[in-house]
């Protein structure tokens, strides 16, 4: 690279020196502020990243690492930690060191774990201590020595004087790495480059900055120097790669986005929470851990059944990172938070931006000022037609600056080059172009002393955690009444909720209820357990009861988690393991280090090459049960203090939520801690009126119930006709009602006079309400049995039990029975004649759901079972009810007068196979099962699968869980592993002789008709030049739509949905389908640039509006499907699947 030519940004324009000279020198003699300019989604930056070839991939929400190492303390440390963590870098600083412990500290942090889980490494010595040399750098740095950054860029930026300069240089020859860049200034070059950082982060390379610098360095004739080995272009890219809305608000339909974006106006409270979620096997000593955690004794722990959920039982001062307990008594942390808005109190006005008319204008554009001064504000939406009536539409702000506060406190260093910085807070726009409250009236560090530097950052933290309006100033007004003193220092904490799941096979089908990507997992072994040790009582599929081994159910523990809370980043969620009963083994404390360092390994073996490895982190650790020695003491600090490590560098922490959301959070908390586990939406509405900033609007309450259901925080069923009046406060309630009805080990000691009932129910599955509610009647503290039908509806909307209904004498009614049934307990094999095939009957091919790493989590398939209980009857023959573990068979008819037809559907060996079989006496012209009862069947079983899976995040391209793959119909033996072929292969291979080579028993390949095959389960995927002589599935369904349906006004939620199932960049085929004007089309895609599914969900509801304008009436559900129809023909690509899913919902 020529260093001396000009030096050009991503938009073709070059780089003026003497005008950035100028600039800098402005910069220098005034403000300084450090404030990096965020890369939006559209930007030319996001643009060029997309080269992988030419530049270094920078996806993840972490950037990198930073080391910031000095042989002292200086000041300019913490401006170049505030830029970093402006650029979503995590930041180490480690002052005061010799060169030996400079050396060390490289080579340690260069083979870190975490260094997998970022994209780049930057190491920066600011100050150079005697001895110091260069060389050993690059050396630690290559692939060989630290293998977690091959193909990375590293880079090396070295502060000190002349004679460090010219050793870069002269020594930075000899490196090899293809991925590294050095370089060093004198103490007068930092400043320049900080400034550089500051002004082209956003469209500049870290190369082409460096240019820049040494131009500057040319000019001004300060030393500087580079060596420079890398393959491409390395760049910052500044921003959030994911949204900065929590993960539960990512998978809401873009109307609900709106509604939370909105609510986001009001005013925003950062929210540190750490959720440690404690697995492992039965007595491995969760429940120890656990408690532990929370510094309780441990002397009474029994075995967990259910979970037992600790929520804000301990809490993090985050500053001096020291965990306490939090004794049930005293407040949570979001009444902590309420205290920080108390905390800026009307003294520290002049601080914070004038909001006093934010409640009647929230889209106002805020800026700090006096509060003196009139408040000048613009309309940042004043361009932007209106998307809802009465309100504005989302802010699209393009650039954004963020700061974060160092967490280490340095002294100040008189220091020439730095001592006079000032780091500013500045206001920060997320990618959803929401601005945030500008925090910059701050005084300089140098001017005060330094205990008061302290306490202003005290406060500054404060400040910066809690954005307010007046709406969160009245909520002030109310805990003043406590008597809280407003002059006390407020520390910044964090929540800490810890959730004990038991180890026993049979509550898993609720355990995955409550996995989140948003937690820390802790896996917890007994160091005792051989690995190869024989586990009962587990029953995986059609084959019944199964044994297993320990490190089966270890295996099965971790995918089980990581099937269902699967993070959209490589590593989340992550996985820390922790031995237990070290006590009980006879060794030396050196010995047992050897044993547990064998033992992970070889957990960490059963997942060599999978994904999950990422996951599981490096470092273990090793506990005593019985004791709390000052060993077992020092392990858990250690082990405390690294689950913090993890929680600060993940997406969520410190992220935004609605202010207005705190103070009802803080009153059903209190509600629940005072014995009410549920209460009426009626009630929630009363209680959210009595507050001091209420929020007020019926649909804004509807989603933070939403939210906080997917979050697991409280259970609300929106879509239910019988639950959506009830808000069930504490998750806990529930699964205790749950695990009292199922707790068998200790039953015939509470329960004995029902113990030959419970029998029955536990062999059969069958629970009658009855039993239900006298097993409930001896909890008398529970409220369970006063609220017995409102359980038993909430545990079958979880699909953990279903009513069972069986099909009446008419072959079309359904007759409900008087028990439920709970398919997780069920235990009685299937007899194998129930999957031969019945020659005097009409039948599928067997159709199954193959799972990503052959991996079905059995509680899936309980569920599942529940979930088709509610829509089908099961089938029966005499009367035996055809329900077996693993098993089901269903009557699926769809239409009075249709032939019998029942669905069998079953999960053997990672899979869930379904078949269906047609019964007739008539003489049919098709030996076929109709295509059009095959494609609702398979859709819907498909579509619950696919909500089981996609819960808790967002499904990226090519992210399937399943793929379906089809059984030859000549298979006779082994129906459960022979003849499978993929529906993929099967259709490209129609029009051509394929053949089947997949039989075991079979010694030669026969011929398979393809058409045959594919044509009952997936008739529309046959090529339109292949003659069938049935219509297709989804003309049929369209035609056969009920009237009343179709002539119904679309609503919003549905235009909501319909929006997800349009992709591609010709969407544009619906507007003008529908007639929407160019203009409109194109206003809308400017103002929600980085989201095709809000441009088309805008769209249609600017449609909606203008038929409801000049027509008096929304147009109907039939309009527009006939439209979207239409411009499928013309090329929109839709998944039919889906807005067929989304009509049968309704």
């Amino acid at each position: 690279m020529d260093w001396s030519s000009e030096v050009t940004k991503l938009d073709g324009t070059k780089i003026d020196m003497d005008a950035l000279d100028r600039s800098f020198d402005t910069w220098v003699h005034t403000d300084r502020k450090i404030c990096i300019t965020s890369c939006s989604p559209d930007s030319l930056m996001a643009e060029q990243m997309k080269n992988t070839n030419q530049v270094y991939p920078i996806t993840r929400y972490i950037r990198g690492r930073v080391l910031l190492l000095s042989n002292a303390k200086y000041q300019a440390l913490r401006l170049l930690q505030d830029i970093f963590t402006q650029m979503n870098y995590k930041v180490k600083i480690e002052t005061e060191k010799s060169a030996d412990e400079i050396r060390s500290i490289i080579e340690k942090e260069a083979q870190n774990e975490d260094n997998k889980f970022v994209d780049s490494f930057l190491v920066i010595v600011y100050g150079t201590p005697d001895t110091f040399e260069f060389g050993y750098i690059p050396e630690y740095l290559n692939d060989h020595n630290a293998p977690n950054l091959a193909g990375k860029p590293k880079l090396l930026y070295v502060i000190g004087d002349d004679d460090i300069v010219r050793q870069i240089e002269q020594t930075g020859q000899t490196n090899k790495d293809p991925d590294f860049l050095s370089m060093s200034t004198g103490f007068n070059g930092v400043m320049f480059y900080m400034f550089i950082l500051c002004q082209f982060a956003h469209e500049l390379s870290a190369q082409e900055i460096w240019r820049v610098l040494l131009q500057s360095a040319s000019f001004h004739n300060f030393a500087a120097s580079t060596h420079y080995t890398m393959m491409k272009q390395f760049y910052f890219f500044p921003g959030l790669t994911s949204s900065v809305l929590p993960n539960e608000v990512e998978i809401l339909d873009p109307g609900d986005m709106y509604l939370y974006q909105k609510m986001l106006q009001y005013g925003t409270v950062k929210n540190y929470n750490v959720r440690l979620m404690f697995v492992g096997l039965k007595g491995a000593g969760k429940t120890s851990t656990t408690r532990r955690m929370m510094e309780q004794d441990i002397d009474d722990v029994t075995s967990t059944d259910g979970i037992d959920v600790h929520i804000g039982r301990c809490k993090i001062d985050i500053r001096n990172r020291k965990w306490e307990p939090v004794p049930d008594s005293k407040g949570s942390v979001s009444n902590e938070r309420l205290r920080l808005l108390q905390f800026i109190d009307d003294d520290s006005r002049s601080n914070v931006p004038d909001i006093k008319h934010l409640e009647e204008n929230p889209s106002g554009k805020l800026a700090s000022r006096d509060t003196n001064q009139p408040m000048d504000t613009d309309d940042v939406f004043k361009d932007q037609a209106p998307v809802i009536p009465g309100s504005s539409p989302l802010s699209r702000s393009r650039s954004a600056c963020s700061s974060k506060r160092s967490r280490d406190e340095f002294d100040d260093d008189n220091d020439d080059d730095s001592s006079s910085l000032s780091s500013s807070q500045s206001s920060i726009s997320n990618i959803s172009g929401f601005e945030h409250l500008n925090m910059d009236s701050s005084p300089s560090p140098s001017s005060v002393s330094s205990s008061e530097y302290d306490m202003f950052h005290d406060q500054d933290d404060v400040i910066d955690d809690v954005q307010t309006t007046d709406s969160m100033r009245r909520a002030r007004r109310v805990i003043e009444q406590s008597g809280t003193n407003t002059t006390e220092v407020i520390r910044k904490e964090a929540s800490v909720s810890l959730w004990d799941f038991a180890g026993q096979f049979v509550y898993y089908a609720t355990h995955q209820l409550f996995f989140s990507p948003r937690a820390i997992y802790v896996l917890v072994l007994d160091m005792t357990d051989d690995l190869d040790k024989t586990l009962d009582n587990w029953y995986l599929d059609m084959r019944g009861r199964e044994s297993i081994e320990v490190k089966g159910g270890i295996n099965f523990w971790l995918r089980s988690i990581f099937t269902y809370a699967k993070g959209c980043s490589v590593g989340v969620p992550p996985m820390v393991m922790v031995g237990t009963h070290a006590d009980e083994l006879n060794m030396t404390r050196r010995e047992k280090e050897v044993l547990a360092k064998s033992y992970f390994g070889k957990i960490r073996k059963l997942f060599q090459g999978s994904s999950l490895a990422n996951n599981i982190r490096h470092e273990y650790f090793l506990l005593d049960n019985s004791s709390n020695n000052e060993l077992t003491k020092e392990e858990m600090d250690k082990l405390k203090d690294y689950i913090l490590s993890i929680a600060e560098t993940s997406p969520y922490w410190g992220e935004n939520i609605p202010a207005k959301w705190l103070e009802l959070e803080q009153a059903l908390e209190e509600i629940k801690m005072g014995g009410k586990p549920f209460i009426t939406m009626n009630q929630l509405r009363r209680i959210d009126d009595s507050l001091a900033s209420p929020i007020g609007e019926y649909e804004q309450l509807q989603l933070y119930l939403r939210v906080n259901h997917e979050a697991g925080n409280l259970i609300y069923f929106s879509d239910s006709h019988k639950l959506n009046d009830i808000v069930i406060l504490d998750p806990q309630w529930i699964i205790n009602a749950f695990k009292s009805l199922i707790g068998a080990t200790e039953f015939s000691k509470k329960y004995g006079s029902l113990q030959r009932q419970w029998d029955d129910f536990d062999s059969s599955a069958k629970l009658k309400k009855g039993l239900a509610k006298r097993i409930w009647e001896l909890d008398e503290t529970s409220l369970f049995v006063k609220n017995s039908d409102v359980l038993l509806d909430v545990l079958e909307k979880l699909d953990i039990i279903a009513t069972a209904m069986v099909l009446g004498a008419d072959g079309y009614t359904v007759r409900p029975l008087d028990y439920y049934y709970v398919p997780c307990m069920l235990k009685q094999k299937a007899p194998r004649n129930l999957l031969e095939n019945n020659e005097n009957a009409i039948q599928t091919p067997v159709l199954c759901l193959k799972f990503k790493d052959d991996f079905l989590p059995p509680a899936l398939f309980s569920r599942l079972v529940a979930h088709c209980m509610g829509k089908w009857p099961l089938a029966c023959n005499g009367p035996h009810i055809l329900l077996y573990c693993g098993f089901a068979m269903f009557a699926v008819n769809f239409g009075k007068g249709e032939d019998l037809h029942r669905l069998t559907l079953f999960a053997q060996n990672s899979k869930i196979c379904m078949k269906i079989t047609r019964y007739s006496s008539k003489t049919k012209s098709t030996n076929m099962v109709d295509p059009n009862i095959c494609d609702r069947v398979r859709r819907y079983i498909a579509s619950a699968v696919r909500k089981e899976f996609t819960r808790f995040h967002i499904p990226q391209p090519g992210d399937t869980q399943f793929t379906y793959v089809l059984q030859c119909k000549e298979t006779n033996k082994n129906i459960e592993e022979d003849g499978f072929h993929r529906q993929e292969d099967l259709i490209e291979a129609i029009g051509t002789d394929f053949f089947c080579c997949e039989h075991s028993d079979e010694i030669h390949p026969h011929h398979m008709k393809t058409v045959e095959m594919v044509h009952e389960w997936f008739r529309d995927k046959i090529p339109p030049n292949i003659r069938l002589e049935s219509p297709l599935v989804l003309d049929t369904w369209l035609q056969n739509l009920p009237k009343a349906l179709k002539d119904t006004n679309v609503t919003d939620r549905t235009i909501s949905r319909l929006s997800g199932c349009i992709t591609g960049s010709n969407w544009i085929y619906l507007p003008k389908q529908l007639k929407i004007d160019e203009v409109t089309v194109e206003h809308v895609q400017e103002n929600f640039f980085d989201n095709v599914r809000n441009q088309i969900f805008q769209c249609l509801y600017t449609w909606t509006m203008v038929c409801e304008k000049q027509q008096g009436k929304k147009p109907t559900n039939g309009l527009l499907l006939e439209a979207m129809k239409q411009a499928a023909d013309k090329g929109l690509i839709i998944d039919w699947e889906e807005v067929q899913n989304i009509y049968d919902d309704i």
